[in-house]
């Protein structure tokens, strides 16, 4: 009761003093304002979104602000994710004997092969003996991959999956406790500052650092200041290298959840999705590409090999198309991947804008097919624009040409535009209201308008440098549907 007692009468104090240094206008930062010895309280809610980094401010200035240089070890933890990747993917092998997942077909491929061998004899026309040809070429490819599978019995697999998740639950709660108590460790004389921000923490005023923060600062690692506002550079690289390896256990501990479900369901001799999960592996480095990595975690799920290397070769090879089987995560897992890595090439631009010959910011459109725009839209809205951390801005342009143009809203269509382009957005267009506005614009050429005005306005469109991501790029890009590149 007496502590309970203390901490009301200490909230009162607290709010009495915030409202005295309101009334006299002392607070001049949103945040908090320190002077030296006496601590100045904010007017608003000390949230995380209104206190940026460094708003620890006082009479000398926020670059007199010394640092503090705090300890983080997870050196035990740092590098098992990895080790434990490699150890679940020798749990797979190739395997000793070749067996069809269909059970109508042949078990001997020379079977097969002696079948397509009569129907070619049978064929009377040259057009059939040329596919029967490719079958059997694409047979022969078949029977030369190398197929794997599990190395030891079901059993024994799912036993060691289940000692790696509760080995990787332990290393989750280990990385969230060293980082926790690095950020709420504020010695009061690591800075003149202490005392009061120590006063802030007793009035429940300073955030509490959670998950969705360590997510935050993977991708801005000046994000933790807002918790601790005394940390050094040194200790913001720790910091961020610590949540990206927490980022790795959590998508482990979810892929060997997934690991475990797919060997309790199996019934079959081939345990396909058990082994495809097993043989997952990491391409690219957490580092270089922090919003990956949140979107793994958001989603629980992890990029697989085949399509990292169709992003990564859309990424290197702009003009280019790739192909990928259906169902394995076109529109769901390698388009957000290219748009977050258009949002992350938009930051490093606006990071180089004070300097010259800096290229202006480009617009991202990514074109659907009409009957798959909207299923698209509201997938990229839950997965992107919903999160808490990435809010990825998408827009709309649903243009007809039966609709009457004015000049207010070919203006509105312009500002929203220029917005996707300046926040980091996407354009999600079909292929038929980006040609009706083409076709609307041609009209306006005619000789019988004399709508100068709104024909100006339009023109601004042209001034957005884009770049077009097309899903089912065979059907946008056919000649029939008018949408034809000067490169193919």
């Amino acid at each position: 009761d007496g502590a309970a007692t203390a901490d009301i009468a200490l909230s009162a104090v607290l709010c009495s003093v915030r409202t005295l240094w309101s009334e006299v206008g002392v607070v001049v930062v949103t945040g908090a304002c320190f002077t030296t010895g006496t601590a100045v309280l904010p007017t608003n809610n000390f949230a995380p979104a209104r206190y940026p980094a460094g708003a620890m401010v006082g009479r000398r200035g926020l670059d007199a602000v010394p640092r503090y240089d705090a300890k983080l070890d997870i050196s035990k933890q740092q590098g098992q994710a990895k080790r434990i990747e490699k150890e679940i993917e020798a749990l797979t092998g190739p395997c000793q004997q070749q067996m069809s997942t269909n059970r109508s077909w042949p078990r001997s491929q020379n079977g097969l092969l002696d079948k397509l061998q009569v129907v070619k004899t049978a064929m009377k026309h040259s057009l059939g003996k040329r596919k029967v040809d490719e079958l059997e070429s694409s047979c022969n490819d078949f029977n030369q991959l190398i197929r794997q599978s599990l190395r030891d019995p079901f059993k024994v697999v799912k036993r060691k999956c289940k000692g790696y998740k509760a080995e990787v639950t332990q290393y989750l709660r280990a990385v969230m406790k060293a980082v926790q108590d690095c950020i709420n460790t504020v010695p009061l004389d690591c800075n003149w500052h202490a005392r009061g921000f120590h006063m802030l923490k007793a009035a429940s005023i300073v955030p509490t650092l959670t998950p969705r923060d360590l997510l935050r600062g993977s991708l801005d690692k000046t994000w933790f200041r807002a918790f601790h506002p005394f940390l050094s550079t040194d200790s913001l690289d720790r910091l961020r290298d610590a949540a990206l390896e927490w980022m790795q256990l959590c998508v482990l501990e979810d892929r060997l959840g997934r690991i475990l479900t797919y060997l309790h369901e199996v019934t079959d001799d081939q345990p396909d999705l058990a082994v495809r999960e097993l043989r997952i592996t990491r391409k690219w480095q957490p580092r270089d590409h922090a919003a990956w990595l949140v979107f793994e975690v958001e989603q629980r799920l992890q990029i697989r090999p085949e399509q990292m290397s169709i992003i990564e070769r859309l990424i290197r090879e702009p003009n280019s198309v790739a192909q990928l089987n259906m169902g394995l995560g076109k529109t769901r897992v390698i388009l957000p991947c290219l748009v977050l890595h258009r949002n992350w090439q938009q930051q490093q631009l606006q990071r180089l804008q004070s300097q010259p010959q800096v290229q202006p910011r480009v617009l991202v459109r990514l074109f659907f097919l009409s009957q798959l725009i909207d299923e698209a839209y509201d997938y990229l809205h839950t997965t992107l624009t919903a999160s808490t951390v990435l809010q990825v801005k998408l827009f709309r342009l649903p243009f007809h040409r039966a609709v009457k143009l004015t000049i207010p809203t070919a203006r509105a269509m312009v500002s929203a535009l220029r917005c996707c382009s300046r926040g980091q957005g996407a354009l999600v267009v079909s292929r038929e209201q980006m040609l009706s506005l083409y076709l609307r614009r041609q009209e306006l050429l005619l000789p019988d308008n004399n709508d100068n005005r709104l024909l100006q306005v339009l023109k601004a469109l042209d001034g957005f440098a884009h770049v077009d991501i097309f899903d089912e790029a065979d059907e946008l890009l056919h000649y029939r549907n008018q949408l034809v590149y000067a490169e193919g």
